[in-house]
């Protein structure tokens, strides 16, 4: 019997804005998309589970795109980065949905240690009973720990829970753990596969 529903955060309850990001550091210091988005998914992964520190982030990324200012870089990363970001309303709709319905609710995210801040002043994370980041527990969505650590906190098993997720290799390992998983594509598809999983009564309404 499902109990919990748990939510990627970034491409699910919010969106990615990564690529918009790439775009206006890439026009302010004249370095290419490519190099960009190579660089800094090579430093993204240690810093998703806190093996390197924010200001060594800043400092190798830009050594590695030949930007000699790295608090300029980090400024202008993080302000597009921030003006970029939105929540997906349909998707807070059927949290809300599941919340009046019992489900436990969590959050679990492959976040790296450099947007920590963003944390502080999240109202939409106040509506989720657990909220698991991979730089706090040092550990990301391709490793067994993040999702022990996950339903611990929400007091559930792995049999008990949906995962949603818009990657699909994310959701490989809670598959092998025995999680029901969801591809997120749009809030009217997730509500459509939900309502195939929960049981009536306890489904998503409009």
């Amino acid at each position: 019997m499902i109990k919990a529903v748990i939510f990627d955060y970034g491409g699910v309850i919010g969106s990615n804005p990564i690529g918009k990001t790439y775009e206006a550091v890439s026009a302010e210091f004249g370095v290419s998309v490519g190099k960009i988005r190579k660089e800094y998914v090579l430093l993204n992964v240690p810093a998703q589970k806190d093996a390197i520190t924010e200001e060594y982030f800043w400092e190798a990324f830009s050594e590695k795109l030949v930007v000699m200012d790295a608090a300029r870089l980090k400024s202008v990363w993080m302000r597009n980065h921030q003006s970029n970001r939105s929540i997906n309303d349909g998707v807070v709709s059927i949290v809300k949905c599941l919340k009046k319905r019992g489900y436990k609710l969590g959050v679990l995210s492959n976040l790296p240690n450099i947007y920590k801040e963003y944390l502080k002043d999240d109202y939409v994370l106040e509506m989720f009973d657990a909220s698991v980041h991979s730089f706090e527990v040092g550990s990301r969505k391709d490793e067994k720990k993040i999702y022990d650590e996950t339903v611990r906190r929400l007091g559930v098993k792995y049999r008990d829970c949906v995962i949603v997720d818009d990657q699909e290799e994310h959701l490989r390992m809670p598959e092998e753990l025995g999680f029901r998983t969801v591809h997120f594509v749009s809030a009217e598809q997730l509500k459509a596969d939900l309502s195939a999983i929960l049981p009536p009564g306890k489904r998503v309404r409009k």
